[in-house]
């Protein structure tokens, strides 16, 4: 009898000593007051998460009895934007934690304003060298710094999304950061090979929804979409939706039941920025081509989805599924094929969107906000030679067998920056948009121009609390843009390089006096004066 007894205490003791974490932890539905960690452990265990404010002070605990591998445990009670340190384990022992990548910090109150980053990555889940150069490349150029959350935009696992490609090609790859970052996702054709996608929409099941939690439920904000599939939900001053382009009943109607929710969720939204997110990008000239009579998905988004997004003006559309970078212009309107595009017609700014060069894109608070950028990063572990990358709506691009990055969205007040993030660190292509306060203003042209400027004119005017200075050049010169007022002292100036065509400058005068002034624009050639009155 004794020598049982003994048989059955080694058992539980060599399974107690062998419990530990194969999976995680990893964190989701982030919200101002709230947040699950996530994990799974090699044998069934409770489930605790212990947390609190410093790495030293963790004094709060929530449990789960129930014995499980897989472990989701929501913290409720938080505040917002505050970090968090934890440690995840059973009921009587830490199986992770008291290191510093064991933190969150929860999401900001609704609609505060704040920098903000998130970082995009789409068709990654290859487990190559690109996909560990990707992630090398961010943690080189954050350098440490706070990114709120990471943004999946679909086929997250190669090659058809089953439960070992998860493990190999994404939790073992980002196990360095998903402690810390939040992540939110899209599903792709990949991660659907494992989902039996003939069964109705609302039964489809499998890895990629074991594997993640969405907010379905309004629960970080918007309005409940009550699936997995699709869902919605604010950061701080920014509203993310995230759509399912895999589901031909859904996508190739304008009235199915996601498009619907789409009109109400748009309807509803107060927040100053929208970023929308899916798989199958509309427009692309790469690993896929849009135009391809069998890219369906790719044109029911095109059709059905983009006149309710950019009905509502949504800013930025981001998707991956071609293994390519591109980026296009501010556009508005083109629902066809390439040869249909018209820059006369669908293009919105003439700009490049760079800031740097004085050419961002602005959409203005209240009116009109017309025009939508839209980017393809299906290149984060998945690269394409040879692909023709010449579609029309797009003004940048990347590709080839070496090209692989990633998107870093950077949103601070009424500025939001887009970098495409090669795997080399070099910040690829960039865009900025900015939206001042205040309708859409008639621009007023107040002095006849010069042969080498033309076209010089500065709105709103009055302005308030931005500036915007406009001018044509007949050629590349230095600029010296200088704020007077009218007894001819200077305000502030800036000097840069302008180039041969339209160019734009924004400027903030919120701290200006009010009352009368002179923007002076001089170039090597020639120099114009434009009034301005400030209230």
């Amino acid at each position: 009898m004794k020598s049982y007894l003994l048989l059955a205490a080694l058992f539980v003791c060599s399974n107690l000593f062998s419990q530990q974490i194969i999976r995680g932890p990893y964190l989701q539905v982030l919200t101002p007051q709230s947040i699950q960690v996530c994990w799974r452990t090699d044998i069934p265990t409770e489930s605790r998460v212990i947390f609190g404010n410093s790495l030293a002070v963790q004094n709060q605990n929530v449990i789960d009895t129930v014995l499980k591998t897989n472990h989701f445990v929501t913290l409720n009670g938080l505040s917002a934007s505050t970090f968090y340190y934890y440690s995840v384990g059973t009921a009587n022992s830490i199986l992770g934690g008291n290191i510093d990548a064991y933190r969150f910090k929860t999401a900001p109150a609704n609609g505060a304003v704040a920098p903000y980053r998130f970082w995009a990555i789409g068709d990654f889940g290859k487990g190559n060298q690109g996909q560990l150069d990707v992630l090398n490349s961010f943690n080189n150029y954050t350098s440490g710094g706070h990114t709120d959350m990471m943004i999946f935009l679909g086929d997250n696992a190669y090659s058809d999304g089953t439960e070992q490609e998860y493990q190999n090609k994404l939790f073992n790859v980002y196990d360095s950061i998903m402690p810390y970052m939040p992540v939110f996702s899209t599903p792709g054709n990949h991660d659907y090979n494992s989902v039996n996608r003939f069964d109705a929409p609302d039964q489809h099941a499998g890895p990629y929804f074991d594997i993640f939690n969405n907010p379905m439920n309004a629960d970080a904000g918007g309005v409940a979409s009550n699936t997995e599939l699709y869902y919605s939900f604010d950061f701080g001053n920014v509203h993310f939706i995230s759509l399912n382009s895999e589901i031909q009943a859904w996508t190739s109607s304008s009235n199915s039941q996601m498009f619907n929710w789409l009109r109400q969720d748009l309807q509803a939204n107060t927040k100053e920025w929208v970023v929308c997110y899916f798989h199958q990008p509309p427009y692309s000239k790469g690993s896929h081509d849009s135009d391809d009579f069998w890219e369906l998905l790719m044109l029911a988004m095109r059709q059905n989805a983009l006149p309710i997004l950019e009905q509502y003006g949504v800013d930025l559309v981001l998707c991956g599924h071609s293994h390519v970078y591109e980026r296009s212009k501010l556009i508005k309107g083109h629902y066809g094929y390439s040869f249909g595009y018209s820059n006369a017609t669908h293009a919105i700014s003439a700009t490049n969107g760079n800031y740097n060069q004085g050419q961002h894109y602005v959409k203005y608070l209240n009116g009109t906000n017309a025009g939508t950028v839209y980017a393809v990063c299906g290149n984060s572990g998945s690269s394409e030679s040879g692909a023709s990358m010449n579609h029309p709506v797009m003004i940048a691009n990347d590709g080839g067998s070496d090209a692989f990055g990633s998107l870093l969205i950077e949103v601070n007040g009424n500025r939001l920056d887009c970098k495409y993030l090669k795997s080399t660190g070099v910040v690829y292509d960039e865009f900025t948009i900015i939206k001042p306060d205040g309708s859409n203003p008639a621009p007023v042209s107040v002095q006849n121009s010069g042969a080498f400027i033309t076209d010089s004119r500065v709105y709103p005017n009055p302005a308030k609390d931005y500036l915007q200075v406009e001018f044509r050049l007949a050629q590349d010169s230095e600029t010296n843009i200088t704020v007077l007022d009218f007894n001819g002292r200077a305000i502030f100036t800036e000097t840069a390089k302008s180039y041969s065509g339209e160019n734009r400058k924004l400027f903030n005068i919120y701290d200006l006096a009010p009352g009368n002034y002179i923007v002076n624009i001089k170039t090597e050639k020639e120099m114009l004066s434009l009034p301005f009155s400030h209230n």
